[in-house]
């Protein structure tokens, strides 16, 4: 049973099913495309979301005490064959008596209330005598329509991601979005991954980088260039997402689940059709207490402007300057400047915006703050995480080229 999140917000009444389709392979792969996406767009039907609609280019590896196989492979068994009618795709799969349960689901994106987005869940269970060391890394073939090659939106990195990064603690955000177009008033689709809220696990580390082939070992980094690299495989645009969540000791007996979210965004220029601003939450729902980034997306950066931020009494300041001045990186049509906020209050609409001088322009974007009965615990913004060991992994035969 899947258990269903609290303060799930009601579909929007424009469009009640599911807008997205989930596509498996028989060895446990899956990929995502929309069907017709934004109900009052046509620019976002039937595009992929993955470079494969099945997922053949992308691969989930297990890591049980340094050995690291795909999850689906011939190095394991196949205990539940994959079973997806597009809306709901599970597989069980074991290996070395470590059982890996996958769920992929479409729900409810957090930014947009339509069924738009999945929901990711790997359960890891160890049914040996002893205890073992077990982990698990996430790659994902990011593609939108025809762009393979798409940048990303990083609330703790300046400007637009388009070279290889490799994000460990605080650096790791609530929430990464990629658009298809560098247009804020025409973005094309945007895809939003939830690291953080919404029953999400925190990845220890994520990796944006090149993609550079379906057999990616479980730390690709140094195979896609290296930190600083362009997202290129060859001379052609490519890009992929890494999510890892490190080892840890399961006992004889004893469950870890792991969840994350991929699927369809939105940004507050789409509705204002405003062009040379916009503003990017991972939520438009957040529960009182919660921190998370709000991002101001800047066209065209100019030497000399700056970006304000004005918040409601609901919302405090927690990193960044309310101010910042948005300098230009080299032959960007568009950048970004973020701010990390905390939730202090319940409301029904909390109104943020963001003011871009000299020229005064303005957007605004309205989130309802989630009452939260139990007393808001301190945050610690720098956990402690421990790294991902390194290590090389032999190809898995039968790879996807391209």
């Amino acid at each position: 049973t899947i258990p269903t999140p609290t303060n799930v917000p009601t579909p929007t009444p424009d469009y009640p099913d599911p807008v997205v389709v989930i596509g498996a392979t028989a060895n446990g792969k899956f990929g995502l495309k929309t069907t017709i996406g934004d109900p009052r767009r046509a620019d976002d039907d039937n595009k992929q979301l993955t470079f494969s609609e099945s997922g053949d280019t992308n691969n989930t590896r297990l890591w049980l005490d340094g050995a690291t196989p795909i999850f689906g492979s011939g190095d394991g068994t196949i205990i539940t064959p994959m079973q997806n009618d597009k809306r709901l795709a599970t597989m069980e799969w074991e290996y070395n008596k470590i059982r890996v349960k996958q769920i992929v689901r479409v729900v409810i994106g957090t930014s947009t209330n339509r069924y738009d987005t999945i929901r990711i869940e790997y359960t890891l269970e160890n049914r040996d005598t002893a205890a073992h060391l077990v982990g698990l890394r996430l790659m994902i073939d990011t593609l939108i329509g025809n762009n393979d090659g798409v940048p990303f939106v990083v609330a703790t990195q300046p400007g637009i991601t388009s070279r290889a990064i490799d994000l460990r603690g605080a650096d790791i955000p609530d929430s990464i979005r990629a658009l298809e177009k560098a247009d804020l008033q025409n973005p094309g689709v945007i895809v939003n991954i939830t690291l953080r809220g919404n029953e999400a696990t925190p990845p220890d580390r994520v990796l944006l980088t090149a993609w550079s082939g379906s057999d990616m070992p479980y730390d690709f980094l140094q195979t896609a260039g290296g930190v600083g690299a362009p997202f290129l495989r060859g001379n052609v645009p490519d890009s992929a997402l890494g999510l890892f969540y490190d080892p840890q000791s399961l006992a004889p007996g004893a469950q870890r689940r792991i969840v994350a979210y991929y699927g369809l965004g939105a940004i507050s220029s789409t509705t204002s059709n405003n062009p040379n601003l916009s503003l990017s939450l991972s939520s438009n729902r957040v529960d009182q207490g919660t921190q998370f980034y709000i991002s101001a997306l800047i066209s065209n950066p100019q030497v000399g402007q700056r970006i304000r931020l004005v918040l409601p009494p609901e919302l405090a300041l927690v990193k960044g300057a309310l101010a910042q001045d948005v300098a230009p990186e080299a032959s960007a049509s568009f950048t970004q400047r973020s701010w990390l906020v905390q939730a202090l209050a319940p409301s029904s609409g909390a109104d943020i915006a963001v003011i871009l001088d000299p020229d005064n322009l303005r957007e605004q974007q309205r989130i309802t703050i989630l009452s939260q009965p139990t007393p808001i615990p301190t945050v610690t913004l720098t956990p402690t995480i421990t790294p991902t060991p390194t290590v090389t992994a032999s190809p898995t035969p039968g790879g996807i080229t391209r």
